[in-house]
């Protein structure tokens, strides 16, 4: 058992890290493993904390469950029980033998709608799938709290994402704890989140997360059809969701320099129903990190730019 830790985003748009996260023992205990032929990384679970005052947010995190704390939802199974850890794929998802796999050196696998990349995951068995947002805004939440700042190409590299086409997995400098290419290569398909044709946005439910229980948030997508850079994050909250702890654009800017994030995020583009795309491909450049956002494609879309990363709750 140990203190919480967390990040503070002040009200002048500066983030502070609260407490020694690096060596807390959620982070810490952040394992590369293997599942069968799967390459993963295994996450532990945590109980998180969101407090808001006027312009500033505090992110906190504990090993253990304490008063005002709420298990983050990446750690419900889809019967809402409670999971131990989660593993992430810890490479895209690459194509052997037309099954799905995360291992070092394969290119990930491209060409797949959302339905397809979902199906393949699903086929792996008990407890597989592809990865939701929110596994992906654990991950957020903790490379935040170890990182101390939202830059994460400066803070760990610029990922392959200068135009060199696509590399195998592993073969960039894009990487966390184990987690390579979270950015650049090619896009990342993400469950649990969609945009509908007026933008609101629709997630799982946070006590029961699976296509078995969708919230309508009630909450438009905050930068509509227009493009920038990352200003603001949602944060309403009601029952079943809470979008503070999900890092979902609310406003954007067209100076970098003005950015609380400096990522970029794609609006919507047409009044249909979309689907959350994530990390940039190999020609972002600048726009990538762990925070780039696209909600403009339909889960029909399929692209060689455009592939998955596996996920299994424990």
């Amino acid at each position: 058992m140990s203190d919480p830790v967390g990040i503070h985003l002040d009200n002048n748009g500066q983030w502070h890290r609260i407490g020694d996260g690096a060596n807390h023992p959620v982070l810490a205990g952040i394992t590369s493993v293997m599942d069968g032929a799967h390459e993963m990384v295994e996450i532990p679970s945590f109980y998180v904390r969101v407090e808001h005052d006027e312009a500033s947010t505090t992110w906190t995190i504990s090993d253990i469950e304490r008063d005002g704390y709420s298990l983050h939802p990446a750690f419900r199974r889809p019967d809402g029980s409670a999971a131990p850890a989660i593993r992430i794929g810890a490479y895209a998802t690459g194509n052997e033998d037309n099954r799905p796999v995360s291992k070092r050196g394969l290119k990930p696998w491209t060409r797949q709608t959302l339905i397809e990349a979902k199906a393949s995951a699903d086929s792996l068995g008990s407890g597989w799938h592809l990865w939701s947002v929110y596994e992906l805004s654990a991950i957020k939440l903790l490379a935040l709290i170890d990182i101390g700042h939202p830059d994460m190409q400066t803070a760990l590299g610029r990922g392959n994402v200068d135009g060199h086409g696509i590399c195998a997995g592993g073969d960039s400098d894009a990487t966390w704890r184990g987690l390579h290419e979270m950015w650049g290569n090619v896009w990342q398909f993400v469950d649990g989140l969609t945009f509908g044709p007026d933008g609101t946005m629709r997630v799982w439910s946070a006590d029961a997360p699976s296509d078995a229980k969708w919230v309508d948030t009630g909450t438009a997508y905050g930068p509509g059809t227009k493009d920038g850079w990352i200003a603001g994050f949602h944060s309403d909250a009601g029952e079943g969701f809470d979008l503070s702890q999900l890092f979902i654009p609310a406003d954007i800017t067209g100076k970098r320099d003005d950015a609380l994030v400096p990522d970029w995020a794609w609006g919507r583009w047409g009044a249909y129903e979309s689907i959350l795309l994530h990390g940039g491909y190999w020609s972002s450049g600048a726009l990538a990190g762990l925070w780039y956002v696209s909600c403009n494609r339909g889960a029909s879309y399929a692209n060689t730019t455009l592939g998955s990363r596996l996920a299994k709750v424990l």
